[in-house]
């Protein structure tokens, strides 16, 4: 829940949504009393598969990486850049895109905790703040963000089970 969930929130804004998952959880790295990885098959409602993998037991630390891969192209992330950026039907400005959002940039935190910056936490609470205010709707709802803690609760779910578990 807490080392994955900003990842998992991602999945759920650009993919469909997810139709069933299975998953495992185990505590492999670390003596502790909950688990250090998960991993979860996904079926999605159009018919996409996918995996979801977090864990705090990859020495000394791995980049945050998020790969959506298909028959017509392949966009993989790393931390805040895009490594892989290609498609069939190549568009003019894909390669402006892969200029821009090329080098690997964040990182802080793979492999300690402490050099995690708090500019995203800080942009949020202050866009929050500012819909208060303003008397706007704030741009996330409850709806919206309620669907990442569907999902790792159903991973929990499914892990503790021992069987796959349908959303929705």
């Amino acid at each position: 829940m807490n080392q994955s969930i900003h990842m998992v929130d991602m999945l759920c804004d650009v993919m469909p949504p997810i139709e069933s998952l299975r998953a495992y959880t185990a505590a492999v790295g670390h003596d502790i009393e909950t688990e250090d990885t998960a991993v979860a098959a996904l079926r999605y409602t159009n018919g996409a598969l996918g995996i979801i993998y977090g864990t705090t037991a990859s020495w000394p630390g791995q980049f945050r990486r998020f790969e959506i891969t298909g028959t017509k192209g392949t966009v993989i992330q790393v931390e805040n850049s895009f490594t892989v950026w290609q498609f069939t039907d190549e568009k003019p400005q894909d390669e402006k895109i892969r200029a821009k959002f090329g080098g690997i940039t964040g990182g802080g935190g793979v492999s300690d905790p402490a050099a995690i910056t708090h500019d995203n936490h800080t942009r949020n609470f202050k866009a929050f703040l500012d819909a208060l205010e303003t008397g706007e709707d704030f741009w996330i709802d409850g709806a919206e963000a309620r669907k990442a803690v569907e999902v790792i609760l159903a991973i929990y779910r499914s892990a503790k089970e021992q069987r796959p578990v349908k959303l929705g």
